[in-house]
């Protein structure tokens, strides 16, 4: 299931996120809803997030290149991306043997596969990473 980005306004006033906003988050049937913290009407699931207040690239931008194009990553590249805070968990919208993680800076959601490392993947990772 593929989710859309964070909108760039509040649905309900159309005021602009800007950096350092925070926001409340709701999907419904696939659909995503995005309010600034004045509008929100508690409703069913949701999550927080605030917006970044770093511009331009982020240090991580290999990690999120591998994160965004390479699934046999996806796990390893999520724990390490969240522990820099680069993605959010976003238990809400898990589901059995996925996790849901918030790219911070855009607001995308990914459907992270949970499975076992093999020791493969972490070879070829660090092969990845070094290049």
């Amino acid at each position: 299931m593929k989710l859309p980005r964070r909108s760039l306004t509040c649905k309900k006033c159309q005021k602009s996120f800007e950096l350092g906003d925070s926001y409340i988050s709701q999907v419904i049937d696939e659909e995503r809803s995005d309010y600034c913290l004045g509008c929100w009407e508690k409703t069913g699931p949701f999550w927080q997030g605030k917006i970044p207040l770093r511009v331009g690239r982020s240090p991580d931008e290999k990690a999120l290149q591998l994160f965004r194009n390479r699934e046999e990553f996806r796990y390893l590249l999520a724990l390490y991306l969240e522990r820099r805070r680069e993605l959010a968990h976003r238990p809400q919208l898990s589901k059995k043997g996925m996790k849901c993680y918030e790219l911070l800076e855009t607001g995308e959601l990914f459907h992270v596969a949970i499975g076992s490392v093999q020791q493969e993947v972490i070879d070829q990772l660090a092969a990845v990473l070094e290049s």
